[in-house]
């Protein structure tokens, strides 16, 4: 395993961090009446000004505010716009990396999303992180998570690792594989389904093999692959629905009745079952089956399963109800993420080669930035 510390690197780069709103830049404000609201930080070289010197003094910083919103009403529109940044930033060859501060709630979908769009045309790495503490608060973790954040690009620029990564709580994810599996704890992140990618011990960064191979290959294969440019742009119309137990059929078709749909997601049970049985008794249909053909068949809209388990994978070919599901036309998406399954599809279907069934079911399967490995 290699290790980068902050004191091993020779060159000193230039880092440009994206200040995008979320509990790293908020700040407690305290009123004459004693009330106490939380409130945005001025901008995001505050941020860079509560680390330490030693930080502040590794790189040569700029700093652009995109965004001061909640993460929560963040969606595909805000996505896009982050790609495009990102790519403006670094066709500027001085800049070696960017940090994006971001809040946690929808930070993967938003680094998942950057991982797509971006895909082989990203040059440099990119950086989320986030706290679950504003900044200034008492036991905050947004100054180790900056800090530790800054260190990363640094460590996977030397590496050659130009991806999009998730910083949180001592560990560096992929972008395309994390999860949010707490909404207070300071460990907030896991990648259930993939290695960790790296995780800092004492002053420096060690970078696990994965990470290795995966900046092996991407230089290995660099003068083999086309660069086809950046792909930002994502359709809203994908619905994503939780499988509870007597979920009537209707409702899905109604969503397909819109005609607006061009998605759906079905989040099942376990490995990728689908109720195919309805009980008269019960008064009730509970068949989804039926409405899988319809969708696929009818309305020509991808239907895919996923798991409700974090880390799982759907193997759908094992129990009856999942084989009914596929021979319906379902597509199983292994071990994807239940963040990344919705962000794929909304990207596949906002592409222009995948626009037919067909296409949208191929690009499900395509690995295209280590989002899948299994199905």
């Amino acid at each position: 395993m290699v290790k980068f510390s902050i004191m091993t690197l020779s060159k000193k780069p230039h880092i440009h961090i994206v200040g995008h709103g979320g509990t790293i830049g908020m700040e407690d404000v305290v009123y004459p009446d004693g009330t106490k609201v939380r409130m945005p930080a001025k901008n995001a070289q505050d941020l860079l000004k509560r680390t330490s010197k030693d930080i502040q003094e590794m790189a040569n910083f700029t700093f652009s505010e995109f965004e001061k919103e909640d993460s929560t009403n963040l969606n595909p529109y805000h996505w896009s716009k982050l790609a495009h940044e990102i790519d403006r930033i670094q066709k500027d060859e001085e800049i070696d990396a960017v940090v994006v501060t971001h809040g946690t709630d929808t930070m993967t979908y938003h680094a998942g999303a950057i991982s797509l769009a971006m895909g082989k045309h990203l040059k440099i790495p990119v950086v989320f992180t986030g706290s679950q503490k504003p900044m200034g608060q008492e036991g905050s973790d947004a100054t180790p998570n900056l800090e530790e954040a800054i260190m990363t690009t640094r460590g996977a620029r030397e590496l050659g690792l130009n991806r999009t990564l998730l910083v949180f709580d001592h560990r560096v994810f992929l972008g395309s594989r994390a999860v949010k599996i707490s909404e207070s704890r300071f460990d907030a992140f896991d990648s259930p389904a993939f290695p960790t990618l790296g995780e800092f011990v004492g002053s420096g960064i060690v970078w696990s093999p994965v990470a290795e191979n995966i900046a092996y290959e991407d230089k290995k294969t660099i003068h083999q692959k086309l660069d086809n440019g950046l792909k930002a742009k994502f359709d809203f119309n994908v619905v994503s629905i939780e499988l509870t137990p007597g979920l009537n059929p209707i409702f899905p078709k109604a969503i397909l009745e819109t005609g607006k749909c061009k998605g759906l997601i079905l989040k099942s049970f376990g490995g990728g079952n689908v109720p195919d049985k309805n009980y008269k008794e019960a008064g009730q249909e509970t068949n989804l089956i039926p409405m899988i053909k319809e969708a696929t068949n009818k309305y020509k809209v991808p239907v895919l399963v996923t798991t409700q388990f974090i880390g799982g994978k759907t193997k759908m070919d094992q129990y009856g109800p999942g084989k009914a599901a596929l021979d319906a036309g379902a597509l199983a998406t292994g071990d994807m993420t239940h963040v990344m399954s919705p962000v794929k599809l909304m990207w596949l279907v906002g592409q222009t080669e995948y626009q037919t069934l067909e296409e949208v079911r191929r690009g499900m399967l395509t690995n295209f930035v280590d989002e899948i490995s299994t199905v």
